[in-house]
């Protein structure tokens, strides 16, 4: 469509929109689109539409598509009220006009007082029912993977200028709730050009002039007030000419009216017509029906078939027969599934054991799980198959054939009941770090980190399923300097040392701390897995040419090569678990 040509004015695209196609759809509020100089300048352009809209139970569409005046649907900021006759009204309730209730409305806004924003308020039963808790412009569903299930759109003068429901969820709620959606909207564009425009119709077209479908375009040859060559206006003026001003108490009600004067003025504006103003205008309802069936209201979720490998072969079978404490079986899992789950919202890796872990990503379930002897991760196969819908595609997304058993410490745990005698390295490296800073603080009476530390940033970013390739192991070494070495508070290290350093000379000051207060002859082999994976940060940024270069700096570290990816992320992480263990003992020395 060519800018503001015949088919812009028209409303043209406007019209070939159908909400019920739509995969949001807006149910309140304003969407402001191009905007150019102001009215009536040569040039001016503006588009604008409003939406309101209320639930009609199925019964009553008839009586719904009845109300055809915008006006009527606009009034979205009531506020309940009682008398006797009528009884209570509520404020979300959608009356016709005869005031028989036919359904309600989705959005109310409250009014409280000029210059302060309308508040808007969404439909509680429908938060209730999918949910949703609110955040920062929207209503997201934790239970389907933190989805965005309402946008709120802000504007300049109110707080939310448009409000939009992802269709998916509108239209399962309309089929529980055996009703459809009734959504009235107006629409306009204008437009002041300096020549006539070259349209098909002269001053005016009707485009449609339906109850509910009607839209007018027009064309006027106006003056720079933009109005029509002699368009009069009449200003009338009324006052009292009795006005006693020595009396304490005035009472006007006592006066009769021959005490009451007025005047008017004609004014008549002289100025000719020498631009045009096209402007296009329509009303529109429309209906969203609902789905066939509702499958999401409250814990209910679609009836989904997944399939997963549970044998050395590859015959899959379906997950929801798993779904039962009698079948004991495990799957098999891409170890990159926990950084797909722990990489989103509250994904929480807890670890009890050195190859023993669990995961929680919902609100309320936990997937405990293993690392097996060739880096697979697996899982009871019950644990995954009870999980919710979207839980379970992510789990299935990274299904693999059975290799390298189900891990030893998984097995002993769930089969055997005996708690792990181990503890996994990123559980170290958080001990670890921990203890050295509560020393340091007893001791010298200041921080080894800095007060903006976050521990959560290690226990979040730092553990061995960031390393499941070659990118991912130089990554991880990254994090463990970011999170690690980046927040060591180099001032307060400097005080400690007889020989003074410069403050970004972080792991020298290290090397010098280890040499001073653990009497530590060979502080830099002490300190070689941190100098190990600042070389490979290094790296990341800037690879040289040579593979030698980056086996080397693993070798400093201390990490098989010939292990499974996860298995030297786990090393890469216990190293420096060790360094910093060791740089502990100053509270040994005397």
């Amino acid at each position: 469509m060519a800018l503001h040509d015949q088919k812009w004015i028209e409303l043209n695209d406007i019209r070939e929109v159908k909400y019920n196609a739509q995969a949001w759809i807006p149910i309140y509020g304003f969407k402001y689109g191009e905007k150019k100089l102001e009215f009536p300048d040569y040039g001016y352009c503006e588009e604008f539409q409003e939406f309101r809209s209320a639930v009609i139970f199925n019964k009553y569409k008839s009586s719904a598509e009845k109300i055809s005046d915008w006006e009527f649907w606009n009034k979205d900021d009531v506020t309940p009220h009682y008398s006797k006759e009528s009884g209570y009204q509520e404020t979300h309730k959608f009356c016709d006009e005869n005031g028989e209730s036919i359904g309600f409305r989705m959005v109310v806004s409250q009014y409280l007082a000029r210059n302060v924003p309308y508040r808007v308020y969404l439909y509680q039963d429908f938060v209730i029912a999918y949910n949703l808790i609110p955040t920062k412009g929207s209503w997201i569903r934790p239970r389907n993977d933190y989805e965005t299930v309402v946008k709120y759109i802000p504007g300049k003068n109110r707080e939310v200028e448009r409000i939009e429901i992802r269709a998916s969820y509108l239209k399962d709620y309309l089929a529980a709730r055996n009703a459809s959606l009734r959504i009235y909207s107006y629409s306009h564009r204008r437009l002041v050009q300096s020549d006539k425009p070259d349209y098909d119709w002269e001053d005016k077209k009707v485009i449609s002039n339906q109850v509910n479908d009607r839209c007018k375009v027009y064309v006027e040859h106006v003056n720079k007030h933009g109005d029509k060559p002699f368009t009069g206006s009449i200003i009338v003026k009324t006052w009292r000419n009795d006005v006693n001003f020595r009396e304490e108490i005035p009472d006007f009600s006592k006066k009769s009216d021959s005490g009451i004067a007025s005047e008017s003025t004609t004014t008549v504006d002289h100025f000719p017509a020498d631009r045009y103003y096209s402007y296009g205008r329509m009303w529109r309802g429309e209906w969203v029906f609902p789905a066939d069936t509702s499958t999401q209201i409250g814990f209910a979720e679609p009836d989904e078939d997944l399939f997963v490998l549970t044998e050395n072969t590859s015959d899959k079978v379906n997950l929801k027969s798993l779904k039962s404490e009698e079948v004991r079986k495990y799957l098999w899992f891409n170890p990159k599934i926990i950084s797909l789950l722990s990489d989103n919202r509250n994904g929480v890796i807890r670890w009890s054991g050195r190859n023993l872990g669990s995961f929680s990503y919902s609100l309320d379930t936990e997937v405990v799980f293993g690392v097996n002897s060739v880096g697979l991760v697996t899982v009871y196969a019950y644990d995954i198959a009870k999980l919710s819908l979207w839980e379970r595609r992510i789990w299935v997304s990274q299904n693999c054939a059975p290799e390298g058993g189900a891990g030893k410490e998984l097995l002993e745990f769930q089969q055997e009941c005996r708690q792990p005698r181990t503890s996994a390295p990123e559980t170290n490296l958080v001990r670890s770090i921990d203890h050295i800073d509560r020393l340091f603080s007893q001791k010298f009476k200041s921080t080894l980190f800095l007060e903006q530390f976050q521990m959560s940033d290690i226990i979040e970013k730092v553990h061995r399923f960031r390393a499941v390739d070659e990118d991912g192991l130089l990554k991880l070494a990254r994090d463990l300097f970011k999170y690690v070495i980046e927040w060591i508070n180099g001032e307060n290290l400097n005080k400690v040392l007889k020989e003074k350093l410069k403050p970004n000379q972080t792991l020298k000051m290290l090397q010098q701390f280890s040499q001073e207060h653990n009497s530590d002859r060979d502080a830099h082999k002490t300190l070689s897995p941190l100098f190990g994976i600042s070389d490979l940060r290094n790296y990341e940024s800037h690879p040289p040419s040579s593979l030698y270069d980056i086996e080397g700096y693993y070798k400093i570290i201390g990490i098989d090569r010939s292990q499974p990816m996860i298995y030297q992320g786990s090393e890469m992480i216990e190293r420096i678990a060790d360094t910093f263990a060791k740089l502990s003992r100053f509270s040994k020395a005397t």
